[in-house]
């Protein structure tokens, strides 16, 4: 939606609507209308898990991030969103072999939600309509941190071990004090389960993209602030922005493009607005390496460079301009900013250093794995010959089985010798290729990524998005 541009200024004249063709007077302000629009990303997160089963269920969820037009914040994080199931979709054949092989015979479908009604604090139901597209998935914030020196060799290793160690102790404890452990133990044990229904589990989020965009209603803004959008480059602080572009280390080429739309106004030091939600952020990648065999990792670094106004403020801009009789500034500012932080899914295993560099974050437990494999295929092929008598080791047969093809090979392992011995030796070299001799994992940022975009305090503790810089 353009804003108005001849009828902008409220003058003095009797109720004139021209821009005064002189100079501005200080108290002269604009009609801003605070707008939405269509396409906008609403962060949701469902609070406890849901075991949709017809069309017309209801789900709910809150606001992750809250939800800001121009400068204003217009919907709070934490306001509740209601949406019913419109569909269920069946997952593609070859998803459905996998999960059959590893155990699972229950639902294979999805549910699809489209959500229509924001429960607002102070307020009657707003009604929208934001689909989601991809479903829901458990999402973690991963925040640029300085690295940390443990040294190298045997003391290295131990001290980064031990640093694992107390990490996932202090998580293990946070779970125990954690209102909805019982809701994650039941997830845990119907992922084990040989029938999983259709559910949508808590803490998961959906990205829900507006079809149609929302007013909430119109701001005052001074003439003069309007004018010098655009003019300072920001220096300091921390926004947040959705990712517009596409990335992947294996598909994205060095130097391309990357567009990212602002999601929550920067302001200065002295609460003056810098940039307004709607800008855009223009830059490019400058590493971008895809992985290789000999399981090394991606590389995906980008940057931006210029930020772009809204159309609409521009527009204004140009208008001020004329009416004014001054030549108007190029208001797309040449930036310097990385990213310090992502809201991603947990199964990417995406981290950020403290140069704003996206890294691939595995655990070194994860040699725990092929160890474990190659213990179980040796197990699998004793026996036991206690009172003259020959047993099968059926216990390490099955854990072989089940660590190559899930209950199935389980169920089969312990009871057939030849085939407990033949899966504990396919999963033991799968899984010794995959961690050691394989191709390694790729970057992947979809698109409408959640980015914490940070003005040149790379690494340090930031203040949080839409608050002033300081």
């Amino acid at each position: 939606m353009l804003f108005p541009t001849r009828c902008l200024l409220a003058s003095a004249l009797a109720g004139s609507c021209a821009f005064a063709t002189t100079t501005t007077q200080p108290s002269s302000e604009l009609k801003i209308p605070l707008v939405v629009p269509a396409g906008t990303p609403l962060r949701l997160e469902v609070e406890k898990t849901t075991f949709p089963k017809h069309v017309g269920d209801v789900v709910r969820a809150r606001l992750a991030e809250p939800v800001y037009a121009f400068d204003k914040e217009v919907i709070p994080a934490g306001t509740e969103v209601v949406g019913h199931v419109t569909e269920f979709t069946e997952a593609r054949k070859s998803v459905r072999v996998q999960k059959i092989l590893s155990g699972n015979f229950g639902s294979f479908r999805h549910a699809e939600v489209l959500f229509d009604t924001i429960l607002q604090k102070n307020g009657p139901p707003l009604k929208i309509s934001a689909s989601t597209g991809s479903g829901s998935v458990q999402v973690v914030e991963m925040r640029a941190t300085p690295s940390q020196n443990t040294g190298h060799g045997v003391h290295g290793a131990v001290t980064q071990a031990r640093q694992e160690t107390n990490k996932e102790m202090a998580k293990f404890r946070d779970f125990l004090h954690s209102p909805d452990k019982f809701d994650v133990m039941r997830n845990a044990a119907l992922a084990h389960s040989p029938y999983q229904p259709v559910k949508i589990d808590g803490r998961s989020r959906f990205d829900a993209l507006l079809n149609t965009p929302q007013t909430f209603g119109t701001e005052s803004v001074p003439v003069d602030q309007i004018s010098q959008l655009g003019k300072v480059a920001p220096q300091s602080g921390e926004l947040r922005a959705n990712l517009v572009t596409p990335l992947n280390s294996g598909t994205t080429k060095t130097g391309a493009p990357v567009d990212a739309l602002v999601m929550s106004p920067l302001f200065s030091a002295d609460h003056q607005l810098v940039l307004p939600a709607g800008s855009h952020l223009m830059g490019k990648t400058t590493v971008a390496r895809p992985a290789k065999r000999m399981h090394k990792n991606g590389q995906l670094r980008f940057v931006f460079q210029q930020v772009v106004l809204p159309k609409d403020v521009q527009t204004i801009q140009q208008q001020l301009a004329s009416e004014t009789q001054t030549v108007a500034q190029d208001s797309n500012q040449k930036i310097e900013a990385h990213l310090g932080g992502i809201v991603i899914s947990r199964s990417a295993h995406v981290g950020v250093d403290e140069e704003g560099e996206t890294k691939v974050q595995e655990s070194k437990t994860r040699f725990i794995g092929p160890a474990l494999s190659i213990a179980l295929a040796a197990a699998a092929t004793q026996r036991d010959t206690d009172d003259g008598s020959v047993r099968n080791n059926t216990g390490a047969q099955a854990g072989a089985g089940a660590l190559a093809f899930g209950l199935a090979g389980a169920v089969i392992g312990r009871v057939w010798r030849p085939a407990g011995i033949a899966f504990g030796v396919a999963g033991a070299g799968r899984s010794v290729y995959k961690q050691f001799f394989g191709k390694g994992i790729d970057i992947d940022i979809p698109e409408n990524t959640s980015l914490l975009v940070d003005f040149g305090r790379v690494g340090k503790t930031l203040p949080n998005p839409g608050t002033p810089a300081n």
